[in-house]
Formats: C-alpha cells, sequence, structure tokens
C-alpha cells in the first residue's frame, strides 16, 4: 500500500496491533468522520477518549450542516451537559425537571444520537481505534441533562454557568470547545 493509495480492509483487520496498524485505524476513523485535521493537530492527547466522538460529531456538523443546524450556544450546551453529566448518578438525572420542551433541542439531540450510530459503525469498520465502551452514550450524553443545559445556553448562561461554575469542568468545557470548533465558523468566537 503506497501513502496516496488507500487502505484496505485487510489492512485495518488483521489482528496486529503494532502502532502503524493502529496509528492506520485511527486515519481512517477520523477521515470517515471528516475530522483529520483534529487528528493531525494532536486531539487524541488533550481530550479523553469518552468525549472523541462528541468532539467529532459536533465538529463535522459545523463543518458540514448548514450554520443554522448548530449555533455557539449549542455547542456550549452539549459540551457542558457532557462534562456535567460525570457529577450525576442515575437517580439525579431522573429527578431532573425539564420547566419547558424546545423542539429545537430536541431536534438536535436526535441529530447527535443519529452522529453517536454512525461514529459507532465507523469504529467497528476501522476494527476498533477505540474501545467501545469508551464511545457509549451512557458515559457522556443525558437528553434530559442536555435539554436543560441548552435552555439555559439558549438563555444566554455562559459557558462557566453551564459547567455549574466548577473550575476543572469549566477548563474541560473550555478544551473540548476549542477542538470542537478548530476550523469552523465558530473557532473566532
Amino acid at each position: 500500500m503506497t501513502s496516496s493509495s488507500p487502505p484496505r480492509l485487510e489492512d485495518l483487520w488483521v489482528d496486529d496491533t503494532t502502532t502503524d496498524v493502529q496509528r492506520l485505524r485511527l486515519k481512517v476513523f477520523f477521515s470517515c468522520m471528516h475530522c483529520t485535521k483534529l487528528l493531525e493537530d494532536g486531539i487524541l492527547d488533550a481530550i479523553p477518549d469518552r468525549h472523541i466522538l462528541l468532539c467529532c460529531i459536533l465538529h463535522f456538523l459545523l463543518l458540514h450542516a448548514p450554520e443554522s443546524t448548530l449555533r455557539s450556544c449549542d455547542v456550549d450546551a452539549f459540551v457542558a451537559q457532557a462534562i456535567c453529566f460525570q457529577s450525576h448518578s442515575p437517580a439525579s438525572l431522573e429527578r431532573l425537571k425539564v420547566p419547558r420542551v424546545s423542539p429545537r433541542a430536541v431536534h438536535l439531540a436526535a441529530i447527535f444520537v443519529r452522529g453517536l450510530s454512525t461514529g459507532y459503525y465507523t469504529n467497528s469498520t476501522c476494527c476498533l481505534p477505540f474501545q467501545m465502551e469508551s464511545l457509549m452514550p451512557w458515559y457522556t450524553f443525558d437528553g434530559k441533562l442536555f435539554h436543560i443545559k441548552y435552555l439555559a445556553a439558549e438563555n444566554g448562561s455562559t459557558l462557566q454557568q453551564l459547567s455549574d461554575n466548577k473550575p476543572r469542568a469549566v477548563e474541560m468545557c473550555h478544551k473540548m470547545r476549542d477542538w470542537i470548533v478548530k476550523g469552523t465558523r465558530l473557532q473566532s468566537n
């Protein structure tokens, strides 16, 4: 295989865990997700695996969907809920009350979940460059929590407020947001 030719499936599916094969699997995964720039810029060193798929999906939407699909406050809501999600128990998530239902938030969540499915299939096809467990939505996504964060972001809450004013959460949210918007129309915001 030359460097300019596409990899063969046999190259991806070989039962070989060498660094070259793993690098090839990652490269193909990020290429399929239309996020090769993120891989080249070092996202794997900056973001935990459980948040990589979220970053790829949102980055893809910012690059390829119409501008009205994903706004800056929407990105903030997705990122904040992914980080804050970790501090909630299943019981506390169940007790959350959504003040009102926004059709737009429901639509965004549906698009995101569709992106998760694409990411799982892509990861499987590329012979699991990421452990499937790290890509499971129950580690990073809850629709009700997203809806609450979405409503707050739409009403003007800052990323710090969306992150529950927890310094580590705020730092991680900013870091993830920076990766998501890299090279997109929101980069300067």
